[in-house]
């Protein structure tokens, strides 16, 4: 067949059209079968160790790669998804649960939810924040916040709400955590606050020896000393217990009407009592909240059931003139009571005729009864077989079950008897017996003392007066 092209690009080109019969497909089962064999696919077999080592590589590094993939995708998902106190605390969550009194997580405070949601450097600002936050409710007891300290931080994140002994101030969901005392020392306070902070959020966290360098100076007043600032001490616990354990919780509860009753009732008396008489001092009543607040905790700490906290009682008391003081720490006991104004301590009761060391609440007598246990401790941790008041270990134990609390705190908890005793004699009683200061000072003695006849007798003024001259001057020579 012939065609011509005609076009402008040249002269006309005469193309050839051949005609091919196309082979019929159905004819391809006709070749031969060594041709068939040859083209026909067929899986690729492994014939040598090395190739299966190599494809047994391939197939973990392929699944590895796909585990990790997994997992980046897992966390990222993670991330994106808020935390929850039970992701943030895990088995501590029991614990929280239960110190907060409630049996589902979702019954928590909302406080505990924003502090789960925050990240590890973003913890202390939420607290901070959340502080003030409440202090503006109106459920505020007062319009300010509490100053937040590394120590309550801290306690908080590690759901520690109760501390290890009574005598412990400086643990725990109690008054002493939030108490102001001059306006120095609040102001340096909040600086510190703020530098932990500032510090906390950084990169690298907090070190050892910023903590060293984030102290208030001591010479700072950090514990009220008259009304108004034990006023504000109250309120700044009041919020602390509404912003950390929520406005259900039985201490809040039981918290309000205690504070309602200050405010409207008890303040003029009060007044009088702390800033007029001087009978009371500020930090009794903290104690008095702190004894209990720590009996409430403990007993959830124990699994115990803990009974409705009474803090009104305490103003009831004061009403009836039948308010005891409460035995404070050592510590606490020589900043409110210099040793030289030692002998002119405050009366146990006010305008009462009550034994000094007698207990009108569980709380307090659980403190009494601790320090004298710490005093025998003290006692009968020493080497030998008699100690410096002639005691025998193989006698049995006598408690002073009504020791008199300034007594017990005349000697440092960190001195022995036998130090300060040393060589000398201790003081005599009117009927020229010698005190047994184990006894008298440190709450109990044994049965064989060879200075028993002066166990079990009450201590005259004067007795009572040549005792702590004896041990103020022992303390004097031994240059405490």
């Amino acid at each position: 067949m012939h065609a011509t092209r005609e076009d402008n690009a040249g002269p006309p080109v005469t193309l050839v059209v051949l005609n091919i019969a196309l082979v019929d497909d159905d004819l391809s089962h006709h070749r031969s079968p060594l041709v068939a064999h040859i083209l026909a696919p067929r899986p690729q077999q492994i014939t040598t160790g090395l190739e299966l080592a190599i494809n047994h590589m391939a197939t973990a590094v392929s699944q590895q790669t796909a585990e990790v993939n997994r997992a980046t995708l897992a966390r990222a998902v993670e991330r994106e998804a808020p935390t929850t106190p039970s992701s943030k605390f895990g088995l501590l969550l029991d614990s929280l649960k239960h110190y907060l009194h409630v049996q589902e997580e979702q019954e928590l405070p909302e406080f505990w939810f924003q502090f789960a949601a925050a990240s590890k450097k973003q913890e202390f600002s939420v607290l901070r924040d959340y502080l003030e936050l409440y202090a503006r409710s109106e459920y505020a007891f007062i319009a300010a916040s509490p100053v937040l300290t590394p120590k309550l931080h801290s306690d908080l994140a590690t759901v520690t709400f109760v501390a290890d002994h009574l005598d412990d101030l400086k643990a725990g969901i109690q008054p002493f955590m939030a108490m102001d005392g001059s306006e120095e020392y609040r102001a340096a306070a909040m600086e510190l606050a703020r530098s932990y902070g500032l510090l906390y959020e950084r990169d690298h966290g907090v070190s050892l020896s910023d903590l060293t360098q984030l102290k208030v100076p001591k010479d700072l007043r950090s514990y009220p000393s008259n009304f108004y600032d034990l006023e504000r001490s109250l309120g700044l616990f009041g919020n602390l217990l509404g912003a950390i354990l929520g406005n259900t919780h039985p201490l809040t509860v039981a918290y309000r009407p205690f504070w309602t009753a200050f405010v409207k009732r008890y303040r003029d008396r009060l007044i009088n009592e702390i800033d007029g008489n001087r009978a009371i001092k500020p930090v009794h009543i903290l104690q008095s909240i702190q004894l209990i607040c720590y009996d409430w905790f403990d007993a959830k700490r124990t699994r115990t059931p803990p009974g409705t906290p009474d803090f009104i009682d305490i103003w009831k008391r004061i009403g009836l003139k039948a308010y005891n003081l409460p035995q404070l720490p050592p510590a606490l006991y020589f900043m409110i009571y210099p040793m030289s104004n030692l002998l002119k301590s405050p009366p146990s009761i006010i305008s009462g005729s009550q034994p000094s060391g007698s207990a009108t609440t569980p709380a307090s007598r659980v403190s009494t009864e601790g320090s004298i246990a710490s005093g025998v401790s003290t006692l009968t941790s020493g080497t030998g077989a008699t100690g410096a008041t002639g005691v025998s270990r193989a006698g049995s134990m006598v408690v002073n079950e009504s020791p008199d609390r300034h007594l017990l705190a005349l000697i440092p908890f960190n001195k022995k008897l036998k130090e300060v005793i040393g060589d000398s004699q201790p003081p005599s009683t009117d009927a020229g017996e010698v005190i047994c200061l184990s006894y008298h000072v440190k709450g109990g003695c044994f049965t064989n003392c060879r200075r028993k006849q002066t166990h079990g007798i009450t201590l005259s003024m004067g007795e009572k007066e040549r005792l702590a001259n004896y041990i103020a001057d022992r303390l004097a020579k031994l240059g405490n």
